[in-house]
């Protein structure tokens, strides 16, 4: 795997870009994957994944806001085993979703958008977040439909070493037939020592 990150200050908001390329080898002896032998997947794909991130403070109503918009995509022209495969539908792609099915392709991409209000309690801020991503490539014509877009409302902060994340998600568009919670809640939980 070979990447190029790029971080730029555009006033006082920053713009974090990545370019990787990835390609399978067979060193070691490695032995060929499982799909390889009907054809529906390579330990040898040929995977590029760009990214960008753009995140900067605002004022909205005399409040002190921040943004964070990030875009992901891949793209193959191998076909892929499923740990190579683009996913969406979670707490990390499209939230609002619970992840315990998720959309699979060869190819894809995703956004993810936040809008935080630094609350008057120091070190806490409340945040609503929209996401949308879409699937494509080999794999994609079998699946119930190839977008999905959610939204979270969450509440982050840090308090003595602990930092924290709750939130509660919600599907906005999936396909007919995509099964997932109505409402999905989750927290994420980090002690520095």
């Amino acid at each position: 795997k070979l990447g190029l990150s790029h971080h730029h200050f555009i006033g006082s908001a920053t713009l974090d870009t990545r370019v990787t390329y990835q390609q399978g080898m067979r060193w070691f002896g490695a032995q060929p994957a499982p799909e390889e032998y009907r054809n529906e997947g390579t330990a040898l794909p040929k995977i590029t994944q760009f990214s960008a991130t753009l995140a900067g403070p605002l004022t909205l109503f005399s409040q002190p806001f921040s943004y964070q918009t990030q875009y992901l995509r891949q793209i193959s022209a191998s076909p892929l085993t499923p740990q190579d495969r683009f996913s969406i539908g979670g707490r990390w792609t499209v939230r609002g979703f619970d992840g315990e099915l998720t959309l699979s392709a060869d190819r894809g991409w995703y956004s993810r958008n936040e809008l935080d209000w630094q609350t008057p309690l120091k070190g806490q801020s409340l945040y609503l977040a929209m996401d949308y991503g879409e699937v494509g490539g080999r794999g994609s014509d079998t699946l119930l439909g190839k977008h999905l877009a959610g939204s979270a409302l969450g509440w982050r902060g840090s308090l003595k070493g602990v930092s924290y994340d709750l939130f509660v998600g919600v599907p906005l568009s999936k396909p007919a037939g995509f099964p997932t919670s109505p409402v999905t809640a989750g927290f994420n939980l980090y002690w520095q020592y």
